[in-house]
């Protein structure tokens, strides 16, 4: 799924309804406290998420360079209206030109399930991939109140590491996801 993240939006079909979802790249200045506020909601964020969150949104929003943290912003569009109901953080990891590690990813409690979170990860694949990074990493505590978010990355083809990169070792207590990305190629109209 291609998404044109300036001219388009994309939509979600539902059970219930259809569901007009816009994705942004990038992360200025007067929406880094709209993160924040998100990913305190989200209750599968540890406070060590929300510490990168903090230091990433604002790294991302007044870098004066380009920063090393890419946001994704999801919004659903109702007429006039758009709704920030997630985001995801990703960048490379540093040494290993070809690899990224997604940092964080999180959805409004009230729009998950309906697939936002999908959505919001088939575009960083998209996004590393035109990057040509071919690999995507990702740490998520083991504790049980995370086995929904384990089986989330699995059914979207992450697979659990039973070893560790030498250059991606896991905080003790925390899994190693990882997804290989298929190279993106675009599509030109003659």
């Amino acid at each position: 799924m291609a998404i044109d993240m300036t001219d388009e939006d994309e939509t979600i079909q539902t059970e219930e309804a259809e569901v007009q979802l816009k994705l942004s790249l990038g992360l200025q200045a007067n929406e880094a406290e709209e993160v924040l506020q998100l990913a305190s909601k989200c209750q599968n964020l540890t406070p060590d998420n929300l510490m990168l969150a903090e230091e990433a949104a604002w790294e991302a929003a007044f870098s004066t360079g380009e920063s090393s943290r890419i946001f994704i912003k999801a919004h659903v569009v109702n007429g006039d209206e758009q709704i920030f109901v997630g985001f995801v953080c990703f960048g490379t990891i540093p040494g290993e030109e070809d690899c990224y590690e997604l940092y964080l990813a999180a959805v409004d409690d009230a729009y998950q399930g309906i697939g936002i979170g999908t959505a919001l990860l088939d575009e960083v694949e998209r996004q590393v991939s035109m990057y040509n990074g071919s690999l995507i990493l990702c740490e998520l505590p083991a504790h049980r109140s995370f086995v929904p978010v384990h089986y989330f990355f699995e059914a979207l083809g992450y697979e659990r590491q039973s070893q560790y990169y030498p250059f991606f070792v896991p905080t003790q207590g925390n899994l190693v996801y990882a997804k290989e990305v298929e190279q993106f190629e675009e599509e030109y109209e003659d």
